[in-house]
């Protein structure tokens, strides 16, 4: 059975995949990483911990295209969820 910090994580744009890899893969395992944060800050319940992904930013994809107004960010954990975003311009409410 996978654990929670073994997951797969993933990065859509407007519905496509620009991002996929698992967190096994990133340099220091995810109890170290929660480690060093909590370190320097307290973690509470709700916190998230970024640490984008091991196999980069999606460079080597078509085109690169900067996000729009209109761009729907998608991050997900398997077996945790997603988490939605808008892009927005600054002062655009």
């Amino acid at each position: 059975m996978l654990q929670w910090w073994e997951s797969d994580r993933r990065a859509d744009l407007d519905g496509r995949v620009r991002q996929k890899a698992s967190t096994s893969d990133l340099l220091f395992d995810v109890a170290t990483v929660i480690a060093h944060v909590s370190s320097a800050v307290t973690l509470l319940p709700g916190d998230l911990i970024r640490t984008g992904t091991p196999t980069g930013t999606g460079t080597g994809h078509e085109r690169e295209m900067p996000p729009r107004s209109t761009t729907q960010v998608i991050s997900v954990i398997r077996g945790i969820g997603e988490l939605r975003n808008a892009v927005m311009r600054p002062g655009s409410q």
